[in-house]
């Protein structure tokens, strides 16, 4: 059996959840009423907090709890440890690693459109999430190099996609337009008609003098 310790936030739920101290079984909220007076200033991040150990009843566990009082507020919070012999501090760093995640799972959702697949295989929906989760680390990677936000960064590479787009639309509608032209005057000459294609080449570069050709559609 492999022995797993485990750091988690506690919730006040008296009616499902209990814990022994000193021979006595509390509620977290009463835990709390025991040590909210032995609680000390950490002068760095402007909270209080202090910890206490206890069992959970009918099972030979022991965890430490540590509770949290943030200056201005009427809430407080309370992390634990399976593992007793973490400090506060330590406990506190461990689980403060789990807001990440939480970032991910919201911007995943938020920006890139996880969970929103609009399909049932199996299959597809692991290449789906794949590509946004390879789009998540080149976002957060890109942010953390130029020091911008991940919203601010999604959007910058948006635009410049829209751009990019454009551009290339314009480029390959001008090309479009040449390869008319060019077409127009082959078929002038090929009838013989070349002051109609000489014509022609004056008015194209003299725009304002351009006769009324059909344009190509490029939708």
């Amino acid at each position: 059996m492999i022995k797993i310790d485990v750091i988690c936030q506690l919730k006040n739920m008296p009616k499902a959840n209990s814990y022994m101290y000193k021979g006595n079984k509390y509620s977290l909220n009463g835990l709390y009423a025991l040590v909210k007076n032995k609680m000390r200033t950490v002068k760095k991040y402007g909270y209080k907090q202090t910890s206490i150990c206890v069992g959970v009843p009918k099972t030979e566990l022991q965890m430490k709890i540590v509770f949290i009082h943030n200056d201005g507020e009427l809430g407080w919070h309370a992390f634990a440890s399976t593992d007793i012999s973490f400090s506060a501090k330590k406990t506190l760093d461990y689980y403060s690693k789990r807001w990440s995640i939480e970032v991910f799972y919201k911007n995943c959702k938020q920006y890139l459109n996880f969970g929103k697949e609009q399909m049932s295989n199996l299959d597809s929906i692991i290449a789906s999430d794949a590509l946004v989760f390879m789009r998540y680390l080149v976002l957060t990677y890109l942010s953390a190099l130029n020091n911008t936000g991940f919203s601010e960064t999604l959007e910058k590479k948006r635009l410049d996609i829209k751009i990019l787009t454009y551009g290339a639309r314009l480029l390959n509608f001008i090309l479009n337009q040449l390869k008319y032209y060019v077409d127009c005057i082959y078929e002038m000459i090929a009838q013989n008609k070349n002051n109609e294609a000489i014509e022609l080449l004056r008015n194209i570069f003299n725009p304002t003098q351009i006769p009324q050709l059909e344009f190509v559609n490029l939708k």
